[in-house]
This record gives C-alpha cells, structure tokens and sequence, in this order.
C-alpha cells in the first residue's frame, strides 16, 4: 500500500482551508504530536497541539495584518517513503481578497498516516 497523489492533494486543499479560515484549532489537528519543524534558525520539537495553536495564533495575525485572505497551497513533488510516510513539496501562494498573490511560501513536508489513513504533519521545513 502507499499513499496517492490524490490523498496528497486532498491534504493540502484540507489544510489550505484552515489556514484561509485561520482556525487554529483546525490547522493543529494537521499535526502529528510529536513533530518537528526544522529551520536555518532551530529546530523546534512540536510536543502538543497548544503549542500549534500558539504558533499559528501569531502566524494568522501577522498575515491578517499583511491583508491574507487565502493560502493556496500546490504540491509541486511527493515521494513514498513508506507505506505510512510521504515526503512532499509544497508551493503556498498567501492571496489577497482580489486573488493577487502577495507572498509565496515554498515547504517540505514529511506526511505520516494515521491509523485512519489520515496524513497528519510529522516534519516541517521551509525550502528554496
């Protein structure tokens, strides 16, 4: 069994709409706990949902203040890594109320199913 680009994309359409909607709650049960997040600056060990919440909390209002409306986010890339685990590459374009893109996010991502067969957030790193 692995995991397929349709589930991939089904995935970041999900968390797309939670982060246009900025609701935390729902952008944090994207995550698996544990997690990571590893950047040029730390890496940070995600060890519970409020610390996501926390997180997004200034994230959605940093980006409400720039004037984001939509994160619409393509899947550029993915690979199986296993049968539970996908790595993939995300292009966020952070939209305006007009649709005009006003900052591009670029990400990788490593994807673990759940017992559910749901893909939660295992790893999380910007890229060029």
């Amino acid at each position: 069994m692995s995991i397929s680009n349709l589930t991939v994309e089904k995935f970041v359409a999900a968390y797309g709409e939670a982060l246009s909607r900025a609701d935390v709650r729902q952008i944090s049960g994207f995550w698996a706990i544990p997690s990571l997040v590893v950047d040029e600056a730390a890496t940070i060990a995600v060890t519970g949902s409020e610390q996501v919440e926390d997180f997004f909390q200034e994230a959605v209002a940093y980006y409400t203040h720039q004037g984001m409306v939509i994160a619409d986010g393509t899947l550029e890339h993915f690979e199986n890594l296993s049968d539970f685990i996908v790595s993939a590459a995300i292009t966020w374009n952070i939209k305006d109320g007009q649709g005009g893109v006003l900052v591009q996010e670029k990400a990788h991502y490593l994807l673990q199913a759940d017992e559910k067969g749901e893909l939660l957030i295992r790893l999380f790193t910007p890229r060029v």
